[in-house]
């Protein structure tokens, strides 16, 4: 007895099964029958229905936008795109569905943004910030095909000013694979380097800025490989090589006619100009100025050089061709341009701090072209390693094989109109304790500078942070 109950219900078990598989084929033929109505034998019709891609949407696709696949439909129609619509764009974005729905989020017609297509921009980033700045299609493509990156306000706002200067279509291929900045592309026009210079530079491992201070410098790139070494900074001059010496003390030092190689990191701190924004844009037209002005003055005044002479002509330079005012702040500030370079202060013939400190590294530089053998060794720097914010003055590098030298000279302070009534009272004092010479005698404060603005553990440290940690 209990054996035939157990067989009833495995055959009725059986039989409810059976019906439940039959209504599911019934049910998956039913599902099927209108793409196979609609001709879609060959396609995964049953993945077709898993995404949902209806037979309509299939068919007006392959008529309208065949460069769809039909199982890529959905991702389409899950963004409300259209066949209309893919139709509508260029061949080579069309089959993209997210490149279309950036650009009609946008605000974008298809018909704008295949103009840039057309132009080979071929992404929809690029295409709305170039619409968006009204850049048309023929320079936008010139910009991506020089590799400039044009996508934020502070690009276009360069990129319209290098424009506005004079910088052509036809000048980008000269820059291209030196810079995809705006900003950088603007500074390296106004700069006037040769970009052959450049590039040769860059090829030989040298960074931007470096080869464009070697140029200021007037290093060629043959001379360059002489005046370097493989040795790491801290290997060459070692911290206990270091000396701090009064500049009074140097008046009859004479250093080598032939320039000793540096480690390269110490090389280029040591020759960079653009330790200041103002320096940004200097040209090869600005230097020119500068440097007629100090080759008159030397005709004038120097038949003896020596490093002590000329670095008491670069101050001297400096302090005939600027007065003291706070440029940096209130109505005086609004007077300048924008970007407020160099030359403009030299011109104008007033600065603060640190214009007497980016002057005086220029001024210097145009007399070591002029004294070569007398300053083979000698470099001037902006201040290096203090805890001094709100100052700026000049260091002095004299390089042996063995040690390096340091001194200071602040040449704001030598100028011979810095206790007029413009200066403030703090300034005041300062200079009339330092009785307004940069040059100190040997039983003095270190340099130009107060004691307070020189640390020497402090300098050390930070010394063998910059140049000795990995």
């Amino acid at each position: 007895m209990n054996i035939l109950n157990h067989a009833i219900k495995l055959i009725t078990a059986l039989i409810v099964t059976m019906s439940f598989c039959i209504k599911a084929d019934i049910t998956e033929q039913e599902k099927k029958e209108p793409y196979l109505s609609a001709g879609l034998v060959d396609y995964d019709i049953k993945y077709l229905i898993e995404v949902g891609t209806t037979p309509e949407e299939v068919l007006l696709f392959a008529q309208e936008a065949p460069m769809v696949s039909p199982y890529d439909i959905h991702r389409f129609t899950q963004r409300n795109i259209t066949s209309d619509i893919v139709a509508s764009f260029h061949p080579r974005v069309a089959g993209d569905e997210i490149f279309i729905e950036k650009i009609l989020k946008a605000g974008l017609t298809p018909q704008t943004a295949n103009r840039y297509v057309e132009a080979d921009i071929d992404s929809a980033t690029r295409i709305i910030a170039y619409a968006k700045y009204g850049i048309p299609s023929d320079l936008a493509g010139s910009l991506n095909k020089n590799g400039i990156s044009v996508l934020t306000d502070f690009a276009h706002t360069n990129l319209q000013e290098a424009f506005e200067h004079g910088l052509t279509t036809e000048d980008l291929p000269r820059y291209k694979g030196l810079t995809g900045s705006a900003y950088d592309l603007k500074k390296l026009y106004f700069s006037k380097v040769p970009a052959d210079f450049l590039h040769e530079a860059v090829s030989k491992n040298i960074r931007l800025e470096d080869a464009t201070s070697l140029y200021f410098r007037g290093i060629d790139l043959d001379t360059y490989p002489s005046l370097i070494s493989d040795q790491q900074t801290c290997a060459a001059y070692p911290t206990t090589h270091l000396e701090f010496e009064y500049l009074g003390n140097l008046v009859d030092y004479h250093s080598k006619k032939e320039p000793i190689p540096l480690p390269k990191a110490l090389f280029f701190r040591l020759n960079t100009l653009f330790t200041y924004d103002t320096m940004d844009y200097f040209s090869t037209n600005d230097q020119e100025e500068i440097f007629k002005y100090v080759e008159d003055i030397v005709k004038q005044t120097t038949k003896k050089p020596t490093i002590y002479s000329l670095l008491y002509l670069t101050a001297l330079i400096v302090t005939q061709k600027l007065h003291y005012a706070k440029v940096d702040e209130g109505e005086l500030k609004l007077t300048f341009s924008k970007e407020r370079p160099i030359v403009e202060f030299w011109r104008r013939g007033i600065g603060d701090c640190d214009k007497y400190t980016v002057l005086g590294m220029v001024v210097f530089n145009q007399l070591k072209q002029l004294f070569p053998d007398v300053l083979a060794n000698v470099y001037l720097t902006d201040k290096l390693f203090s805890t001094c914010k709100n100052h700026a003055w000049n260091t002095v590098v004299i390089a042996e094989e063995d040690r390096l030298i340091f001194t200071y000279i602040d040449i704001t302070r030598f100028d011979s109109d810095i206790d007029s009534p413009k200066v403030g009272f703090w300034e005041f004092l300062i200079v009339k304790q330092m009785l307004k010479n940069p040059f100190r005698n040997k039983n003095e404060g270190l340099g130009a500078m107060i004691t307070e603005l020189f640390d020497h553990q402090y300098f050390l440290g930070e010394y063998e942070k910059y140049f000795c940690t990995p």
